[in-house]
């Protein structure tokens, strides 16, 4: 019961830093450094939609203990994560004039109905993972999570999302890793033997 505490808190403080985000997100330009600006463009290269599915896949055919899990993460991940952009259609800081953006190649790079900030689906992916990761890989929890930390931080300090954009989409991909897992462990999927 713990464990889902840890959505629930995230999704509070989204909720909460909703009525501070433009005052947050001005603050973050200011640490704006050339290295700084760097790693975070390397931290969103590594941690791109392609990059991070590649690497579940790459799991997930290594371990069968994950397989369902993972899917499924990924699977209602992309598909809650399109539903609320489309439906939320927030526009991201940098669209809407409150900070620039830290590289023009975010922009290049964007999508037309995928290209509005609310949820963060990288934060999403990353925090889904890491809850599937936490529960069946126990010693790499901290690794996992110090990169799930960096992905959203780099997020927000590149001018693509609010704060309150990564925290609840870090809440809900917890909560549909953990949801991945509860329903991987269930009778009914180790009886057909889905995804083994």
């Amino acid at each position: 019961m713990k464990r889902w505490l840890i959505p629930i808190i995230l999704f509070v403080l989204g909720l909460i830093t909703l009525l501070f985000d433009e005052f947050l997100i001005k603050s973050l330009v200011n640490l704006r450094v050339g290295f700084l600006t760097s790693f975070f463009l390397g931290i969103e290269f590594i941690s791109s939609t392609t990059m991070v599915i590649f690497f579940l896949v790459l799991v997930s055919l290594f371990s069968k203990k994950l397989r369902f899990p993972l899917w499924f993460s990924i699977g209602t991940t992309v598909i809650l994560g399109f539903l609320l952009k489309f439906f939320v259609q927030r526009l991201r800081p940098y669209q809407e004039k409150i900070i620039p953006i830290a590289s023009e190649k975010l922009v290049e790079s964007s999508h037309l109905i995928w290209n509005f900030s609310f949820p963060s689906v990288h934060a999403m992916l990353a925090f889904a993972t890491f809850s599937i990761i936490s529960n069946k890989f126990p010693r790499l929890r901290v690794a996992w999570l110090i990169f799930a930390i960096l992905i959203c931080l780099s997020r927000i300090y590149l001018g693509v999302h609010y704060v309150s954009d990564v925290l609840i989409g870090a809440a809900a991909g917890y909560a549909l890793g953990k949801l991945g897992i509860k329903i991987s462990n269930s009778k009914f999927i180790k009886e057909i033997k889905l995804f083994s």
